[in-house]
């Protein structure tokens, strides 16, 4: 099966935005579909969602994996007030 970002957020219970994090820092193994000179659509087969899940499973006695995805500054915007 190939997953899309939605498909994968949904299934893991997190947002699109943790997704394509993951996917930007190249954590996740995915492929682009699209035409020539655009990014494309992202798709995840099935075996490396599984592949990278299993690699983030806490067992017994151990700590959690720490993630590479970082908070992103929020770019903010001058308003004029009138």
């Amino acid at each position: 099966m190939i997953f899309t970002v939605a498909m994968i957020a949904e299934k893991l219970k997190v947002s699109k935005t943790i997704v394509y994090g993951w996917v930007e820092s190249h954590e996740l193994p995915h492929f682009r579909l699209g035409a020539k000179g655009h990014r494309g659509s992202i798709r995840v087969e099935e075996t490396d969602l599984q592949a990278f899940m299993e690699a983030r499973k806490v067992k017994g006695g151990q700590e959690a994996p720490q993630l590479s995805v970082k908070p992103r500054k929020a770019k903010l915007k001058h308003l004029r007030l009138s």
